[in-house]
């Protein structure tokens, strides 16, 4: 057993003295708690009197709206100007005895406790704060999550940082009145912070096949993941960090299915996207590719394609659209871009759905005539063809200029502005998939186009 013993106090003037305190008393696994006495005696040369007492097995830290403390007031008889009291505990396989707050006052002035703060509440939870507000009128505040150190505050908030997602936390409050009491602490209050936002994995978009042959094809999407996984039917899965792929060694006359998914890190992907096709079919000795292919009558927005041959009908492809089919042996190219280069491609159609080889001719439209001044300009590219990034070198620029890439089908790669003055631009042309792309210069002032080849 313990004791806790008081001084001597002259309680002789007081006519109705009471002792009041608060008390916690676990109970132990094993389901027993400390037993809990108050005594009192006149005079120290007196025996001890018990004056109270505690021995069930009242679980404190399930008592008292889970405080773990109960408070107790205890008349004090037969005052004495040598007056003593004395706690003792008798432990029972427990976890021992707490004492807090003890007073010693007569009946007419009883001590006003120190107030425990209201309304505990939790506010503005995220994935690693959460901020606790309360309603008192102390001067200052401990607060306390789990077992980590006591905060003190002079405000009726406070907000915890750094924490982890989807964990469980605990928090109380006590008042620090101004004579120094401190009231006791609040029910633990319970707040879990979010769940992490887990940013989704976009499928790649605008698959589409932009050239094949009868032994490959090539597939262009858009998409902004580190990199793809591409599969050919059920083949190997291939990876690549470019928005385009090319399959080789292709079966002519067949049909395939390809799939592109994007890679999120850690090991997060998109679903599949898929796209079919059918590779040309294979030419033969008794199908005869044209001959004498030739552009004519070349202007700013047009050109006229001629050849020889003995087919029935031709296909006529101007850069990578789509293949048009003709019987004669020309073809009129209309809504041409001036001063810029294009490949057009001609190849027989016999019988059996077969197809002789392709044949191509490449030419440039005229220069635009919007404005005589623009021979003082010098516009290059270099280096071309590049395998990266190429720069954009214009001279004699007064006005600020559009500086646009397209690919070869017309479609917009980028649009930037070139500033007067500026002389030169960085393409970027590391990611962009092989081919031929033209860039465009535009203003009040100049119209020039100038084609760039992507090894």
């Amino acid at each position: 057993e313990s004791w806790l013993i008081s001084p001597i106090f002259d309680l002789s003037a007081q006519t109705a003295p009471y002792i009041s305190f608060y008390s916690c008393r676990p109970v132990f696994s094993s389901g027993t708690s400390s037993e809990l006495y108050l005594y009192y005696r006149t005079s120290d040369s007196e025996e001890w009197v018990e004056l109270w007492s505690e021995t069930d097995e009242t679980d404190y830290t399930t008592a008292q709206g889970n405080t773990g403390w109960a408070k107790t007031t205890v008349a004090l008889p037969n005052p004495s100007a040598t007056y003593q009291f004395a706690f003792k505990s008798v432990p029972q396989n427990s976890d021992g005895i707490g004492l807090d707050s003890v007073y010693v006052y007569n009946d007419d002035e009883a001590p006003v406790p120190c107030a425990a703060p209201t309304n505990l509440a939790s506010s503005n939870v995220t994935e690693t704060s959460f901020t606790v507000s309360w309603t008192g009128t102390a001067a200052k505040y401990n607060v306390q999550r789990d077992n980590e150190p006591v905060v003190e505050v002079t405000t009726n908030t406070y907000t915890f940082n750094n924490l982890t997602a989807a964990t469980a936390y605990t928090v109380k409050v006590q008042s620090v009145c101004e004579d120094g009491t401190t009231s006791v602490w609040t029910a633990a209050l319970s707040v879990t912070t979010a769940e992490p936002v887990v940013q989704p994995c976009n499928e790649p978009t605008d698959l589409a096949v932009t050239g094949q042959t009868q032994n490959s094809v090539t597939i262009v999407w858009t998409g902004n993941a580190s990199s793809y996984d591409v599969q050919l039917d059920n083949g190997t899965i291939q990876n690549t960090t470019a928005a385009t792929y090319t399959f080789n060694n292709l079966t002519p006359n067949t049909s395939y299915t390809a799939k592109v998914r994007s890679n999120c890190g850690e090991d997060k992907t998109s679903d599949w996207v898929t796209i079919s096709f059918k590779t040309d079919p294979a030419g033969s000795e008794d199908c005869v590719a044209p001959t004498n292919v030739q552009a004519v009558s070349v202007e700013q927005t047009t050109a006229t394609i001629t050849w020889e041959g003995e087919a029935d009908s031709y296909d006529v492809q101007v850069g990578i659209s789509e293949p048009v089919t003709v019987s004669a042996k020309s073809y009129e190219c209309t809504g041409l871009t001036a001063n810029t280069t294009y490949t057009v491609k001609v190849r027989a159609n016999c019988s059996d759905e077969k197809h002789s080889d392709w044949v191509s001719v490449t030419f440039k439209t005229q220069e635009s005539s919007l404005n005589d001044a623009e021979n003082i300009f010098t516009v290059v590219t270099y280096p071309n063809p590049t395998t990266a990034n190429a720069t954009l070198s214009v001279k004699g620029l007064t006005m600020d200029a559009k500086v646009m890439v397209t690919d070869i089908n017309g479609r917009v790669i980028s649009e930037d502005v070139l500033r007067a003055g500026t002389e030169t631009m960085e393409i970027k042309a590391e990611n962009l998939a092989s081919g031929v792309y033209y860039i465009r210069v535009m203003s009040d002032e100049i119209n020039r186009t100038q084609q760039l080849i992507k090894k």
